[in-house]
C-alpha cells in the first residue's frame, strides 16, 4: 500500500497556483483523518518533519 502524505499528487492536484480551495482543503483533511483513524495510524504521521 502506498503511504499517503501530505505531499503527494494526489493531494497536490487540488492545488492552483500554490492556493487550495477551503472547501477542497478541509475536504481532503476529513477524508485523510477519517482514513487515518480506520487503520488506527496518526493524523500527524502525514506530516513528517524534515520532509517536503
Amino acid at each position: 500500500m502506498k503511504k499517503l502524505t501530505a505531499y503527494n499528487a494526489d493531494v497536490q492536484k487540488y492545488m492552483h497556483q500554490n492556493c487550495l480551495s477551503t472547501q477542497k482543503k478541509y475536504e481532503i483533511i476529513n477524508t485523510m483523518r477519517k482514513r487515518m483513524g480506520n487503520t488506527n495510524q496518526s493524523f500527524e504521521s502525514l506530516f513528517p518533519s524534515r520532509s517536503k
